[in-house]
């Protein structure tokens, strides 16, 4: 459960952060030839 807890509490203090990271990576991707979103 500590495990499980710790997550949840990661999740929910940095959102903004792995908002930035997702957009980022979804960037990336958009900018590879061949891909389309």
């Amino acid at each position: 459960m500590a495990a499980g807890e710790r997550e949840k509490s990661f999740f929910c203090a940095q959102p903004l952060q792995f908002r930035i990271h997702a957009r980022m990576a979804i960037g990336e991707a958009a900018n590879l030839p061949g891909i389309r979103i």
